[in-house]
């Protein structure tokens, strides 16, 4: 016995066409409505609108292709010359003291002896003991001019302990005090007539 035909089934042949879209969302549902405009043979045939993407074709479909701007290359810093220079020059060594040496002088003899001058001013302080040496040394032994070396050895005489710049207290009774004027030679200086009367005020 024959198999008998139905007539509510039918054959067909359907060919999947692929499509490769770029854009957004709303630019790919407008290429799916064109397409089912260009397929549609029967009008009758209703078409229904495009679906909206499923999430999962939006997330992995491209939809901005992103460019992304070449790097600038980066260009090594000049070395800086300069600081070159300064990290490689050699640092600069503190400023070396010259040690006063001691000079021959008569400190004893005569009407007034250094100790027993020096005892009657009774000075408290290294520049007023300068002066007095100073004074010493230009009333009892004819002596205008002094260095740190005169001074130096008049304190080893009195037991006194010598500043760790012996020409400082010198500068600074110049330029500081007044008592005292440069001399011509490197290093000397002479009391003048102030720190002669600061000298002869002192221990009274």
């Amino acid at each position: 016995m024959a198999r008998g035909h139905r007539d509510d089934q039918c054959r067909g042949k359907f060919r999947l066409i692929e499509f490769d879209f770029e854009g957004g969302n709303a630019s790919i549902q407008e290429s799916l409505r064109s397409i089912a405009a260009a397929l549609r043979t029967n009008r009758d045939i209703p078409i229904p609108a495009a679906p909206a993407l499923p999430a999962m074709i939006e997330r992995s479909a491209p939809l901005i292709l992103e460019t992304t701007a070449p790097r600038e290359a980066r260009v090594p810093a000049e070395p800086d010359h300069n600081r070159s220079k300064l990290n490689s020059a050699p640092k600069s060594r503190s400023k070396t003291v010259r040690s006063p040496e001691v000079v021959d002088l008569d400190l004893t003899t005569g009407s007034m002896s250094l100790e027993q001058f020096c005892q009657s001013k009774n000075p408290d302080a290294d520049h007023k003991k300068y002066a007095v040496i100073a004074f010493w040394l230009k009333k009892y032994r004819n002596m205008p001019v002094v260095t740190a070396d005169h001074i130096h050895t008049c304190y080893l005489h009195m037991n006194w302990h010598t500043p760790r710049s012996p020409a400082q207290p010198l500068r600074d009774l110049k330029s500081r005090h007044r008592w005292f004027n440069k001399g011509e030679g490197v290093g000397e200086y002479a009391i003048n007539h102030i720190g002669d009367n600061e000298v002869s005020k002192m221990g009274d």
